[in-house]
């Protein structure tokens, strides 16, 4: 269908045709074969405000394959975070997959899903875990950024501050000065 799209984008002015021409010009772009397979489909019910709408819905649930959708939800829950992959890199990485995936939850409840459990950084996912359910997307991938930013300096510091939240680094860092007496 993408092709087609591309076909009548090339074309130009193709919105101004009407409905029974847009359906002739795909149809005859299926071949032969795409005809056949359009007239065991073309009765059934479909969405679209007009009948090409409906058409290409049809050809779209005829062709999508359960395959394709496994192996692109595949990719997804497999697509763990690279070395070296800050926070909203693997976001973007994880919303380009999802995009194929067809979720019966939102995009964002699986890219959060996937974030808490393919993260390479344990501060963040502690930090994620302790998030609310109903904590808004934007929210919680900027709570994980944080949490990597503030592991990544507690790392520089030289301390065991990489698995603990910032909180507990930060009492620790209190108990050490007030052990030291610079307190």
């Amino acid at each position: 269908m993408e092709n087609f799209r591309t076909f009548l984008d090339a074309r130009g002015d193709t919105a101004s045709w009407p409905v029974t021409r847009r359906i002739a010009v795909l149809k005859h772009c299926l071949g032969a074969e795409g005809q056949a397979q359009y007239r065991a489909i073309e009765h059934q019910e479909a969405t679209g405000d007009d009948d090409y709408e409906k058409a290409i819905d049809r050809l779209n649930r005829r062709f999508s394959s359960r395959k394709e959708l496994a192996a692109a939800r595949m990719d997804f829950f497999s697509r763990e975070q690279h070395q070296g992959q800050s926070v909203r890199e693997y976001v973007a990485a994880l919303r380009r997959l999802a995009n194929k995936c067809k979720f019966p939850m939102t995009a964002d409840d699986a890219i959060i899903s996937q974030l808490t459990v393919r993260t390479n950084n344990a501060s963040v996912r502690k930090e994620l875990l302790a998030c609310k359910d109903n904590e808004h997307f934007e929210d919680a991938v900027a709570v994980a950024a944080r949490a990597e930013i503030n592991a990544k300096k507690a790392a520089e510091f030289g301390n065991n501050a990489a698995r603990m939240t910032p909180t507990e680094a930060m009492v620790k860092r209190v108990v050490t000065r007030i052990r030291s007496g610079d307190c």
